[in-house]
């Protein structure tokens, strides 16, 4: 179900989803990267059971607004994944704002070299409101912890940018993301924000787990989109061009 505010201001209604759904994601997360669960195979690509994920997300929403506790570990890895998904795609208005969804996307398929279409994420990405934003991020670091996983749960950076795309990155024309997301861009927006720094500060390798220097940066890049063209999911797209500059800060 869709998470409605009571309270009359438009201000505190949006302000009212977003703290709920938060409560949800951390609670959530923080279950799922406990005790192995992120090596469960085919993790937030199997789905659980719709009933017993609208039940549970339901549990939590009241929880979080003040109702009893719920003892997560009386359910499942796939359906605690498919309340936090249903979570974060039941936001409205879409979690990531059309401004900065579709500045995001000139950015990925724009004409023009890595550094300054990286510098426009980062523009773009700055005019999300924080509290958006700090769920954003949340979620993207925790999916770059599912990716580690990957030889376990066979969830590798473009498996898992897949199965998330349509729940970060939604536009409020349903029509427009239904578009993207069958033609594989909402995927390939994701994996940017996986692997590059314009989200998260630093850079990351879905295959060494590591850091990346500004030299490596594209080439990564262009490996894991030209892995969406080989498995058909993918329309063409110009590969990542590095010429001159820093194009990204290589971290953890």
């Amino acid at each position: 179900r869709r998470i409605m505010a009571r309270r009359p201001t438009e201000e505190n209604w949006e302000s009212q989803i977003l703290d709920v759904s938060f409560s949800i994601v951390k609670k959530c997360t923080d279950w799922l990267q406990l005790k192995g669960r992120l090596k469960e195979e085919g993790i937030f690509r199997v789905s659980g059971s719709v009933k017993r994920i609208k039940a549970l997300t339901e549990q939590m929403q009241d929880e979080a607004t003040g109702g009893n506790p719920v003892n997560l570990d009386e359910s499942d890895v796939h359906t605690v994944g498919g309340v936090l998904k249903k979570t974060v795609i039941a936001i409205e208005p879409p979690l990531v704002p059309d401004h900065a969804f579709e500045a995001m996307q000139l950015a990925q398929f724009g004409e023009g070299d890595l550094a300054p279409r990286l510098q426009s994420y980062r523009k773009a990405l700055s005019s999300v409101p924080a509290a958006r934003l700090e769920i954003l991020k949340h979620i993207v670091g925790f999916l770059r912890g599912v990716v580690r996983e990957h030889s376990s749960n066979r969830m590798d950076a473009q498996n898992v940018s897949r199965v998330w795309s349509a729940s970060l990155l939604r536009g409020s024309d349903d029509m427009q993301s239904t578009l993207l997301l069958a033609s594989g861009r909402l995927a390939s927006i994701l994996l940017t924000l996986i692997v590059s720094d314009v989200l998260l500060g630093t850079t990351f390798d879905p295959v060494t787990f590591r850091g990346l220097s500004d030299k490596e940066l594209p080439s990564v890049l262009t490996q894991e989109q030209d892995k969406f063209d080989k498995a058909g999911s993918f329309t063409q797209q110009k590969e990542w061009v590095h010429v001159g500059g820093g194009a990204a800060q290589a971290g953890a």
